[in-house]
């Protein structure tokens, strides 16, 4: 395993002797508006030489969680920010609305297990804050409670529940407040009998079952202590449980002892002739192929390649979409007798429309394309014989097809800006679409209006851009307006349903969705056109979108506020360092903000693939033009800015919200600077449905009263 020793040929630590000082500033803007100062923070320099580039932290000994002095100014900072939020009428207002939007009976469309007729589905009660697993022997049979985590600690949650192909068994994972550490538990769900079945290791997930229900493969980290401090986090890999045993009989399948940021994982064939080994990261894959016959050896698939692939079986052929030399991917098929790279052959040449995903159900194949911002779905047969296209139920939607190969039925689950999450049945030679569930609550969409637009960036690219707006505002640049985007990872940012920014919308606020450089809407080519290097496009694309909307009247600074979360945190933090006179507001969820130190914290050096590291030099120039943190200035006018993470945060560590909150409340001549790390959540919001509702009305009530928003409407 590699040693942490080779960071010190890049970087050289001094921490200062001196009493430490005390930064923190109280604007006038803060005084006239009764918003509560920002507590006195202790400044402690830390010097660091990279690659002979000398940089001084101030708020270095802020990124040490377990600190009494980091944790009781973070608690001081987020009473700090609930005193301020707690007062705004946006927050009664919103509070109220989503206990109405979020609080409903429901239940998910039933799905039967793989072998057999068994039923699983999800239910809640109105009073219900969490969802209950379900289960019924067959369609005609009394349904009986699986799962029911209300009945757990509060912040409890389920992770996920892997069934057995039979659905005698499932495999359960337990989290707690958002920490991305499920703990897997098994449960005998036909005798309904809680085993006692434990496995190795920490953050488990379940890869699958044997089909003889003997046991499942699963993956795992290892816990610490077993490996060098902060290791823990990495060195991924792949066991197999039998029922019945102890952890320490699970049997190690699959890992690495040389690269500790590689993610493993296999799969079985639907008839268990073969099983599938991965190992990877965001941007390549290597894949093998082994026969389950005693003494077989693995069989390379594609080694070496930097591309993405995955691969399904169906039978003896092996289906494998894939962006080599195709960045908007194609599909290739192979034998699984010699399903070397050299064998394959073309099924699906690469297409102008980026293929997302590929379905095998019910003896088609169902693939997944975007075009633009758009789903296109488009079915073919097992030789690779167009058979049509799907006519979807609106444009532009997010649509996904899901269902097993061996039998139907085939379902279809649909959304839009407008348009809630819909599942449908799908019958193929009709080409009709019929509904079998709908959102079970109503929103007032009626005064909602959406449109598209293609705006030019700094250099010319044609970038993207939805605008939600009401009917009844004019375009004259008095409407608040929230500017979204998150450009990175080869995401792309489908029309999904509005739902709580309708909230926004209703009371007359814009709303605005980017589609930047750096996620996957048009091919890898997008993608890589934003990541390392090329990063400050992502920010000159999201930079040009706010210029539009002001351009043509849908805003105006003074009422433009951005938001992004996790990498969209980092983008709308390096755009409100490098243009604080474009906008109002800022929300900036879980983000990377010290650019130059991320990767040394928690999961983040897998992330080095889409930003670089500064452990190199030609890396560490490129990031410390942007790195939001370093790049802060004394006396200039930061927007009004609100930053958030949480304190069981799995991926990114909330040292950056506390060290860029410290340095902009010290350094910014602006409007209120709020760091808040909440110490119920993880990557996302809290588990608790009130604790969820409070984060999510006060962090909009931000925006209303920093935008000037008014309620005017019930």
């Amino acid at each position: 395993m590699r040693s942490n020793v080779f960071l010190a040929l890049f970087s050289i630590v001094f921490i200062s002797g001196c009493v430490p000082e005390f930064s923190g500033t109280f604007s006038a803007s803060e005084k006239a508006s009764g918003i509560p100062p920002a507590p006195p923070t202790k400044v402690i320099p830390e010097t660091n030489v990279y690659h002979g580039v000398t940089l001084v932290d101030d708020y270095a000994w802020m990124e040490d969680n377990t600190r009494a002095d980091v944790q009781e100014w973070t608690k001081e900072q987020n009473e700090r920010f609930y005193e301020y939020a707690d007062k705004l009428p946006a927050t009664e207002y919103l509070t109220k609305e989503l206990k109405r939007l979020w609080r409903y009976a429901d239940q998910t469309v039933p799905t039967e297990v793989y072998d057999g007729k068994r039923l699983y589905f999800s239910k809640k009660g109105v009073d219900d804050t969490k969802w209950i697993l379900m289960t019924k022997e067959n369609a005609d049979a009394p349904e009986k409670v699986v799962l029911d985590p209300n009945k757990w600690d509060k912040d409890d949650y389920l992770a996920f529940a892997s069934r057995s192909r039979d659905g005698r068994y499932i495999a359960y994972g337990i989290g707690h407040a958002g920490d991305e550490n499920p703990v897997i538990h098994v449960l005998d769900v036909e005798n309904e009998i809680e085993l006692t079945d434990r496995v190795r290791g920490w953050k488990q997930g379940v890869s699958c079952w044997k089909k003889d229900n003997s046991g499942f493969y699963y993956t795992c980290k290892p816990l610490k202590g077993t490996v060098p401090e902060g290791e823990e986090f990495y060195w991924h890999a792949v066991y197999f449980h039998k029922l019945g045993t102890s952890a320490e009989e699970d049997i190690l399948i699959f890992n690495s002892e040389t690269e500790r940021e590689k993610w493993h994982g296999v799969d079985l064939s639907d008839d268990e002739k073969y099983m599938l080994y991965y190992r990877g990261n965001f941007g390549s894959a290597d894949i093998w192929l082994k026969r389950n016959i005693e003494g077989a050896e693995l069989v390379p698939v594609v080694v070496g390649k930097v591309a993405n692939f995955d691969v399904t079986i169906i039978g003896e052929k092996l289906f494998i979409r894939t962006n080599l030399n195709a960045p908007k991917f194609m599909v290739y098929v192979a034998d699984a007798s010699d399903p070397g790279f050299e064998n394959w052959k073309v099924f699906l040449p690469e297409s102008e429309d980026r293929l997302d995903s590929l379905s095998f159900i019910d003896g088609e194949i169902y693939a997944e394309y975007l075009h633009g911002i758009d789903n296109q779905i488009k079915i073919y047969d097992l030789d690779g014989t167009y058979v049509k296209d799907m006519t979807l139920p609106a444009k532009p939607c997010s649509a996904s097809v899901y269902g097993y190969w061996h039998k139907g039925p085939v379902k279809v689950s649909c959304s839009s800006y407008l348009i809630p999450g819909t599942t449908y049945s799908y019958n193929v030679s009709e080409d009709k679409l019929t509904v079998i569930k709908e959102f079970p609550v109503k929103y007032d969409l009626d005064n909602c209006c959406v449109t598209q637009v293609f705006y030019p960036s700094k250099d010319g690219t044609k970038i993207p851009m939805t605008i939600v707006y009401p009917k009844d505002r004019p375009r004259d640049g008095s409407c608040p307006c929230i500017l979204d985007g998150y450009g990175g990872f080869n995401v792309s940012l489908m029309p999904g349903f509005i739902g709580y920014n309708s909230l926004w919308v209703k009371q007359g606020g814009v709303f605005a969705i980017a589609n930047l450089r750096g996620g996957g809407e048009f091919g890898e080519e997008w993608h890589k056109a934003g990541m390392r290097e090329n990063k400050q496009n992502v920010f000159d694309d999201f930079i040009a979108a706010a210029e539009y909307l002001i351009k043509e009247g849908y805003t105006s600074k003074e009422k433009l506020g951005i938001s992004g979360g996790s990498n969209g945190g980092l983008l709308v933090g390096a755009c409100a360092v490098q243009r604080p006179d474009l906008y109002k507001a800022v929300r900036c969820g879980v983000p990377l903000l010290d650019m130059v130190k991320y990767h040394k914290f928690r999961i983040a050096n897998i992330w080095s693939e889409e930003y670089g590291t500064s452990d190199f030099k030609d890396q560490f120039e490129y990031i410390l033009k942007y790195s939001p943190y370093q790049n802060i200035k004394k006396g200039v006018r930061y927007p009004d800015m609100l930053i958030t993470g949480g304190e069981n945060d799995a991926r990114v560590d909330p040292m950056h919200v506390r060290k860029m909150g410290a340095k902009l409340q010290a350094d910014s001549t602006g409007g209120p600077i709020f760091p808040v790390v909440y110490p119920d959540a993880g990557h996302g919001s809290s588990v608790d449905f009130d604790s969820r509702v409070r984060q999510y009305a006060r962090e909009g009530a931000f925006m209303y009263d920093r935008l000037g928003l008014e309620i005017t409407k019930e």
